[in-house]
């Protein structure tokens, strides 16, 4: 990656597969340096992870027909309440916006390295409902991972798993 993006900390997860015909869904989950990261640093990430995931992909399917997830899972020992907040208003604020464009969805989360706890995923939706299925997964390898890199024990496991992921972030 770039200069202006986030280090890797572990080498990323690719996973392909069909979705609801005729979509082909392609997905990219990075462990990345979250030290002093801001909502300018994740937004800028977007296009570096998105060109990764494509190197990655073994099928060719035209942009209409492809959709690609980012998972980028951020570590740190602790985040700026100012990203916190931009990455949780996201629905309502341009982060949204920032974090996807036709066919390309970032999904971000933050692990707090310190605590072995993520501060940050965004709850299911009724418009990510559909995907759910396939995220899930995702937020499990790379937060599992991200624990493991750091020493931790991975606390996603099973049902507490999926409930940890269906939940809403704590309010500020």
């Amino acid at each position: 990656m770039g200069t202006n993006v986030s280090r890797n900390l572990e080498e990323p997860l690719f996973l392909e597969r069909w979705w609801l015909p005729p979509i082909y869904i392609f997905s990219g989950t990075f462990i990345l340096d979250g030290n002093d990261i801001t909502p300018e640093k994740i937004a800028n990430d977007l296009q570096s992870l998105y060109e990764i995931t494509k190197t990655h992909r073994v099928r060719k399917w035209p942009c209409m027909l492809a959709q690609f997830f980012l998972v980028p899972v951020y570590c740190a020992p602790s985040f700026q309440d100012e990203t916190l907040y931009w990455l949780k208003m996201g629905s309502r604020s341009t982060a949204r916006f920032k974090l996807q464009r036709l066919g390309i969805i970032m999904k971000p989360a933050l692990y707090n390295t310190e605590r072995n706890v993520v501060e940050f995923k965004e709850a299911v939706q009724n418009w990510n409902l559909n995907y759910y299925s396939f995220l899930a997964p995702l937020f499990i390898r790379g937060i599992s991972k991200a624990a493991n890199h750091f020493g931790h024990k991975p606390k996603l496991e099973g049902l507490f798993a999926a409930k940890t992921l269906s939940e809403h972030s704590p309010a500020l």
